[in-house]
């Protein structure tokens, strides 16, 4: 099969949306002929095209103003004359680009298979407790205060949702994402991805030595990702040791809401009892090396996410983790002990798994590598992600 993916640019990034793909490419590309498109601002991936000598890359210049494409009529005219020069049997949109699945959906409609990777549910992320009824939980969701650009497009688009579905091959990335189409819309015919993601055993966490950090965090953070409760689970925790507790923070805030989160967070790790704050910015893999096998525990409280790529790759590395009780650690985390979950927002329940995680750490590194072990492997994942494309293909 020739398979087109088109994905944001760069290629080389370590978005959430590319990680299931980096993890069977290569095996992918063992199977399948496989076209990588890079949509937005022109990429540096020369290192990329060395890396993936097997896998031919383009570039098509497509103008976001944040999830909007504000040159619209041009990308998809660009994409569909694109298309009949490459002449791929399915085109494989690897991210929930609102515009982008609604036109393509339409324009290509009976002349090309196309397939939408779903990892997260359109226009309202991960809700926590998801009612059944969309209409609702959508006006909700855009009355609880969210950023005013985001309100004034989820608004003006979410009504689309219906028909816009009945158009396009959806492709649940994950069981969670799964759930909430199940939820939503009952009568909606779809695929997903059941093997999770590959990913490798990492370089093992500290066993029974001096650990240079207590917990650490890490995220590409938006409101719901669990910056903005970092510190009252911190005090919680220093008081339960009678210590000052000590915190690296990996990852980029993406909206005001966070940015601010974060810059309070720091503010206030500088001149406390509690806690102090390392902050490292966007970790590469050497960062992550350094940091994460000499920390103790790893703490995600967010409730926005449907797979949280971050706390496997902490599992990766032997890092027991606490998370809130959300349908994504339910769904994905329930085999293992290496993760606890509190009732959300108890933090007190949080800070006191997080410490008896801390105290009991060096027998559940060997819980969060089993889990990490238990996967499929990519060439096992590749095969069963190409026979979906297949069925696709011979709907």
């Amino acid at each position: 099969m020739r398979l087109a993916f088109f994905t944001f640019a760069p290629f080389s990034s370590n978005a959430g949306h590319l990680f299931r793909l980096f993890g069977e490419l290569y095996n992918l590309a063992e199977l399948n002929e496989i076209i990588i498109v890079c949509l937005g601002k022109d990429p540096d991936d020369e290192q990329t095209r060395r890396k993936y000598k097997n896998i031919s890359f383009y570039h098509l210049p497509v103008k976001f103003n944040g999830w909007e494409v504000t040159n619209l009529s041009e990308t998809i005219e660009n994409i569909k004359n694109f298309i009949e020069e490459i002449n791929p049997n399915l085109l494989v949109l690897q991210m929930e680009a609102w515009e982008l699945m609604r036109e393509l959906g339409e324009t290509l409609c009976g002349e090309i298979k196309f397939a939408v990777v779903m990892h997260a549910m359109p226009f309202l992320g991960a809700p926590i407790n998801p009612s059944g009824d969309f209409d609702k939980d959508v006006i909700n969701y855009v009355a609880s205060g969210i950023e005013k650009f985001r309100s004034d497009y989820i608004g003006n688009h979410y009504k689309e949702i219906t028909d816009v579905f009945r158009r396009v091959n959806i492709i649940a990335n994950n069981k969670t994402v799964a759930y909430y189409l199940r939820t939503y819309f009952k009568d909606l015919k779809f695929w997903t991805f059941d093997s999770t993601i590959s990913i490798k055993k990492k370089t093992t966490a500290v066993v029974g030595g001096k650990l240079k950090y207590d917990f650490a965090y890490m995220a590409r953070m938006e409101s719901g990702k669990g910056v903005e409760y970092l510190a009252e689970i911190l005090k919680r925790a220093s008081l339960l040791l009678s210590r000052q507790v000590s915190l690296a923070i990996m990852g980029r805030p993406d909206d005001a809401l966070s940015r601010q989160s974060l810059n309070r967070l720091l503010h206030e790790g500088e001149k406390n009892k509690y806690f102090k704050i390392d902050y490292c910015g966007w970790a590469d893999e050497e960062i992550k090396t350094l940091i994460l096998p000499k920390t103790g525990v790893f703490l995600y409280p967010s409730y926005y996410d449907t797979y949280a790529v971050s706390l496997y790759e902490a599992l990766s590395f032997g890092l027991p983790s606490v998370t809130w009780e959300a349908p994504f650690s339910r769904i994905n985390y329930s085999s293992t002990r290496a993760v606890v979950r509190a009732p959300f927002l108890n933090f007190e329940k949080f800070a006191k798994s997080a410490v008896e995680m801390l105290k009991g750490r060096d027998i559940l590194i060997s819980k969060a590598l089993d889990f990490i072990n238990s996967f499929e492997s990519a060439t096992k994942i590749a095969e069963l992600d190409s026979n979906i494309y297949k069925e696709i293909i011979n709907k």
